[in-house]
């Protein structure tokens, strides 16, 4: 017992970006609850850095550095809360659409920055649900007067508007509602043309600019209406086009992270990147030359992409990737991950309540801790040495076929493993927050990935590369990879077996995530004493 609390100890202290993780998570939750004063969590962050700097070395400089963090947090959060008032008389707004989707022929919405309100500068985010009548596109910015009312649930749109005149509008908010309002999104306009006072001067940023840029020469692909939409949102993370029924179909078959760019698309232009500058090795300097290109580019595609929450963390965790593998030294994922947590979230504190920053770490974190070692045992007691020893000289051919066999049965097993991981570490957060979800994702979720694959990779290299005469090429790859994608979740959206609508409370999501803790650590006790007992199948005898 006492050689497993050791192993975990050391484990923990082989990523120490977990250990400030939590003290900015404490910080940032302690100053939620309680909103302290800005002042005074300002003055308590320069006190603790000063003592951990004047005892750096002593005892209790650790203690000091936590406590450093911990209020850096609070910081955080505070200077990321901004309140507006609900209902009420309707106010001057200017504001910036972020991004538009168009769920259908009448409906629109879209999510905006408020700029100012009343003439007052403002840093929260609205939505805007809109008529076929109104025209709007990200990156614009529009003047309107307009009343902010509350999220209602189960309300339809007439008795949401009577809602949010009446004086207990804030009072009916829904969970989704506070959900929604601790992320920064205060609440939401039910916007007309006719509210629409003034049209400012479109001024594309950079990013914009490069992603329209994106989206014309995916136009040239003349792709279907049911193929467009999928490859705009997984290549370029435009999903405006993207129908309810569409996303209702991969919601239930468990791939609705497919649809939003993610670590997964990150990791696909990682890879891409590495391959297509793979001669740059060859000359002096060439290392390093392509790990600077690399990086560059997967900064450039997050900036295009939006830079969501997930696409920030897998563009920090993939940029060290890159970096370790320059230097030639160990990559630790879970430190990698931590790190890149702690700094989202010091960056902006309401991202520790956005729902695809909650599950994407979740996700990584069992990936790295749970399929990874599994991955690694199956493939250390494999028999592939010992069959190549006795097939090579004799049976060369039969030798080549059995690789591929055992390569794409390590990759089937790898992909189910990675999906059964992700899966049951985002059950019971996917439950309490929308009252569902879905086992699709551990049936179907290798063939998937690898149509994602396919989808993302055609898609980057037609973007990046010129290839014009391989047009009928690309668009016929990705009809029929987007279309077997569309087919699989329609199915599964129709069988609807493993699909379940149960939403849990708080506490037993907690207590699940402790019980995931504990035996986390358990297996790390576990894995180290197996390591000191090494494999003998495999190994010819002398």
């Amino acid at each position: 017992m006492r050689t497993r609390f050791a192993a975990i100890s050391e484990r923990i202290a082989h990523a120490p970006m977990g250990v400030a993780l939590g003290a900015v998570v404490a910080g940032i939750l302690l100053a939620d609850y309680f909103s302290p004063p800005l002042w005074s969590v300002v003055v308590g962050f320069v006190v603790s850095v000063g003592m951990a700097v004047a005892r750096y070395g002593k005892s209790f400089s650790t203690i000091y550095l936590f406590f450093a963090l911990s209020f850096a947090g609070a910081v955080s959060m505070q200077l990321s809360h901004d309140e507006l008032s609900l209902g009420g008389e309707p106010r001057l707004l200017h504001l910036r659409i972020t991004s538009v989707r168009n769920p259908s022929p009448t409906t629109r919405y879209a999510q905006a920055e408020i700029l100012s309100a009343d003439g007052e500068r403002c840093h929260s985010e609205v939505r805007l649900i809109c008529d076929e009548s109104v025209e709007l596109r990200g990156g614009e910015e529009i003047l309107t007067k307009a009343r902010i009312s509350g999220f209602a649930s189960g309300r339809g749109h007439a008795q949401s508007q009577e809602l949010a005149h009446s004086q207990s509008a804030s009072s009916s908010e829904s969970q989704y509602g506070k959900y929604m309002a601790r992320q920064g999104i205060v609440g939401q306009i039910y916007l007309t043309r006719e509210m629409i006072i003034e049209r400012y001067a479109f001024r594309p940023t950079l990013a914009e600019r490069v992603q329209a840029m994106a989206r014309q020469k995916i136009h040239r692909l003349e792709l279907t209406e049911s193929v467009e939409p999928i490859i705009l949102a997984m290549a370029i993370g435009d999903r405006g086009e993207i129908t309810t029924a569409l996303r209702r179909d991969y919601v239930l078959c468990g791939g609705a992270h497919l649809l939003a760019v993610s670590g997964l698309h990150v990791g696909y232009l990682f890879a891409l990147i590495n391959l297509l500058l793979l001669p740059l090795a060859l000359f002096r300097r060439g290392q390093v030359a392509r790990a600077l290109v690399a990086i560059a580019v997967i900064w450039g595609y997050a900036t295009m992409t939006g830079l969501a929450p997930s696409t920030i963390r897998a563009a920090v965790m993939f940029s060290l990737l890159q970096l370790s593998l320059l230097v030639a030294s160990r990559y630790n994922s879970l430190n990698a991950l931590c790190f890149t947590a702690m700094a989202m979230l010091l960056w902006r504190g309401e991202n520790i309540y956005d729902a695809g920053f909650q599950l994407s770490v979740l996700a990584v974190f069992a990936i790295v801790e749970w399929a990874m070692p599994v991955i690694r045992w199956v493939a250390g007691w494999h028999r592939l040495e010992l069959e190549k020893r006795q097939w090579l000289q004799r049976h060369k051919i039969r030798m080549a076929l059995r690789v591929v066999f055992i390569w794409a049965e390590r990759w089937l097993l790898s992909s189910f493993t990675i999906s059964v991981a992700a899966s049951l570490i985002t059950i019971p957060l996917a439950s309490y927050l929308f009252g569902q979800f879905s086992l699709w994702s551990v049936v179907v979720g290798p063939v998937m990935v690898l149509l994602a694959g396919v989808v993302v990779g055609v898609s980057l290299l037609w973007i990046l590369m010129p290839m014009g005469l391989l047009q009928g090429v690309a668009s016929g790859i990705l009809e029929l990879s987007v279309g077997w994608m569309n087919s699989l979740a329609e199915w599964c959206s129709r069988m609807g077996l493993v699909a379940y609508d149960i939403r849990i409370d708080l506490s037993l999501c907690i207590t699940i995530y402790i019980i995931y803790a504990l035996l986390t650590a358990l297996v790390w006790g576990i894995e180290k004493g197996a390591k000191k007992r090494k494999p003998t199948i495999g190994k010819l005898p002398r």
